[in-house]
């Protein structure tokens, strides 16, 4: 039997974004337990690939979980990131997700998330060098050219 700790562990990767503490010559500062949250994230599927958007809102609160790295991936209706938010204050790196290159969706679903607070980054295509992309009908990525890849990323860019 999981527990919540455990099945927030399982399904969590931490995402460390910044120095936390700064070395100093004699020591390390110590700094707030709050500004070490606010510099991890994690990665979830909310409510997909075997997730549960109960648990997930459990792990969020018991973790201290202030961003996700989430998105379009999963179909997951924006209403349950917006719920999430709502009830633990947690938001979102917006983005498409592995092989994804629907910039349209991407920002349309991402407005409900910036009205209500929850959104706090953009994101292109998760790890284009293991999952390719096609994008204006051209694939690239992986082993194939990264012109495209570049190409998204710029519309991305434009599009935001």
């Amino acid at each position: 039997m999981r527990t919540t700790a455990g099945a927030c562990c399982l399904a969590a990767f931490l995402v460390f974004t910044g120095d936390v503490a700064k070395a100093e010559s004699h020591g390390t500062a110590a700094v707030p337990a709050s500004d070490f949250l606010d510099s991890i994230g994690v990665n979830s599927a909310i409510a997909a690939r075997g997730e549960n958007f109960q648990k997930t809102m459990e792990c969020t609160g018991y973790l201290g979980v202030r961003w996700f790295r989430a998105g379009v991936e999963g179909n997951v209706p924006v209403s349950q990131f917006i719920e999430l938010h709502r009830q633990t204050g947690a938001r979102f790196s917006w983005g498409l997700g592995s092989g994804g290159s629907d910039i349209s969706k991407l920002i349309e679903t991402a407005k409900p998330l910036a009205e209500a607070g929850a959104l706090l980054a953009f994101e292109g295509p998760n790890e284009p060098n293991n999952w390719g992309i096609t994008y204006q009908g051209e694939a690239g990525g992986k082993n194939k050219s990264w012109v495209p890849v570049a190409k998204l990323q710029a519309a991305l860019y434009q599009g935001v």
